[in-house]
């Protein structure tokens, strides 16, 4: 039997009973080549286990939110430190020359990266609301990166926020 190649430049290699092509090959999907030892497609399916295209875009938001969150904590931290020269233009110099801010910049631009990569994924209605999850990672890292004081409200409204992104996500 001869490879078919009729789905493109290199076919799908499944075996060809019509080698003249006399009576004429029938159309077949790739998915139709699934299990066909030494496919691509069997190849690609063998190396990873498949991951839904949504769980992918849930993961590219998370991260980015994260990265957002990171970026908001280095300008907070970056401005608690520039805001010590008392001079009329001083704390602005000293803030395009923080490391800090420098970082706060990498984050959102890795986030905007991130975040367009999502949307390719999923819809507005379920990625905008995720993005949420950006007041839970800051009031966290601000607890424990910043030793700033979060009251008990705070973290019952958290907690609501993160209820909701969960809720969405599973819709």
């Amino acid at each position: 039997f001869q490879k078919c190649f009729l789905m493109g430049a290199r076919g799908c290699g499944r075996p060809c009973h019509d080698p003249d092509r006399r009576l004429g090959h029938q159309p077949h999907q790739p998915s139709d080549c699934r299990g066909v030892p030494g496919s691509r497609r069997e190849t690609i399916s063998a190396r990873a286990p498949p991951m839904s295209l949504r769980l992918l875009g849930l993961t590219f938001v998370t991260i980015a939110v994260l990265f957002e969150a990171v970026g908001q904590l280095a300008f907070k931290h970056g401005a608690e430190r520039a805001s010590a020269d008392v001079s009329k233009w001083g704390p602005f110099r000293r803030l395009w020359r923080n490391r800090s801010v420098a970082v706060g910049v990498a984050c959102f631009v890795a986030q905007a990266v991130l975040w367009t990569m999502a949307l390719r994924l999923l819809d507005v209605s379920i990625a905008f609301p995720a993005s949420s999850l950006c007041f839970v990672f800051v009031g966290l890292l601000s607890r424990f990166w910043l030793q700033e004081q979060v009251g008990l409200e705070r973290w019952v409204g958290l907690g609501l926020i993160l209820g909701g992104v969960v809720l969405i996500g599973l819709s």
